[in-house]
């Protein structure tokens, strides 16, 4: 591998992965274990395909990557001749772009949801402000008729179904977690048969320490709820950007300052955040769930089902720089 590849060098279908600034974005890297928290495919005009927030656009290289930190090409490790088939799917993809959109909020808030995290004061606050604010950002996407797609995930998409086979020359493997369950109220869900991973390798799944696997767990044992017993708001809190970028500095001071920090597992979920995950799977059910959408109570068992079989197969920035399916060829100047 070189430190850096000119532009000019770029092929089509190359993987750019982006480093971007602000708080959002470090929590993104933080909670994903990665040095890079936006994916986009080079489509070699030169322009780039990439999710964004008006949806799925292609722009210029060099607005692509304006502002950016550090930006590296990544490529198909065994290339076959072409890689149309690819670019063909990106263009596809393009043609509908007006029907998606995607803002960081929502990698963030399954990250927040999948991940093993440290345990400090100042996570369940931020966890439970960023899945409110990433329902709201669900709940105005399904308001104007979009659908969300995470960046990474679209960069995936590409390769996936470039060919009808679900393993051929284009195919991407991710590596998957550890798939031990934790002891206790972790391994329920284990129990209960609800994988913690895709069907084949896609996204790594979902951790057996995340908050998403304890909080399906203690659901899944806990006895039924009484009619009588007051259901939380349907509504997501309003969350404004400064204060989910002061939680965030708050939580990284924390985990500077504390040599060991427990995790989720070691911690009873609270009532606020739990009707915060309910919300967030609530919303998120009412905007993937696909053609089927229908008004469903908190209460419900079907969006947290829908939400921990689906958040196990997404495809973070991370698992496009981990997957050896490429190699890292340098960094773009």
């Amino acid at each position: 591998m070189s430190d850096t590849i000119p532009a000019a060098q770029l092929q089509a279908a190359d993987v750019l992965l982006f480093r971007g600034t602000g708080w959002l974005a470090k929590a993104i890297r933080f909670f994903d274990g990665t040095d890079f928290n936006h994916a986009g495919l080079y489509m070699g005009d030169p322009s780039v395909a990439e999710a964004l927030k008006p949806g799925v656009v292609r722009q210029s290289l060099a607005e692509s990557l304006k502002g950016r930190q550090r930006v590296i090409a990544r490529r198909l490790i065994n290339p076959p001749p072409t890689m149309t088939p690819v670019t063909a799917v990106a263009e596809t993809v393009l043609a509908a772009g007006h029907r998606y959109a995607f803002e960081q909020l929502l990698l963030l808030a399954l990250l927040c949801l999948t991940r093993k995290l440290p345990m400090t004061p100042w996570l369940r606050p931020l966890v439970r402000k960023a899945l409110d604010a990433a329902a709201g950002l669900l709940a105005r996407i399904l308001g104007q008729g979009k659908e969300p797609m995470i960046c990474s995930e679209f960069v995936y998409r590409c390769y996936d179904e470039a060919l009808p086979d679900p393993v051929d020359v284009y195919s991407l493997q991710v590596g998957e977690m550890t798939l031990v369950p934790p002891p206790e109220a972790g391994a329920t869900a284990f129990a209960f048969g609800l994988s913690v991973a895709p069907p084949r390798a896609r996204g790594r799944g979902v951790h057996p320490h995340s908050l998403l696997a304890v909080e399906m767990a203690r659901r899944i044992g806990a006895p039924p709820q009484l009619e009588a017993t007051p259901s939380p708001s349907l509504v997501p809190e309003p969350v404004a950007a400064a204060e989910l970028d002061s939680l965030i500095t708050k939580y990284f001071e924390e985990v500077q300052a504390t040599p060991s920090l427990a995790t989720p597992e070691a911690a009873a979920v609270s009532a606020d955040l739990d009707a915060a995950v309910a919300r967030f799977a609530r919303t998120y059910y009412m905007a993937t769930a696909g053609p089927a959408k229908e008004a469903v109570a908190l209460s419900s068992a079907g969006p947290m089902e829908h939400l921990f079989r689906t958040a196990a197969d997404f495809v973070t920035p991370g698992d496009l720089l981990n997957t050896q399916s490429l190699v890292t060829i340098g960094e773009v100047k």
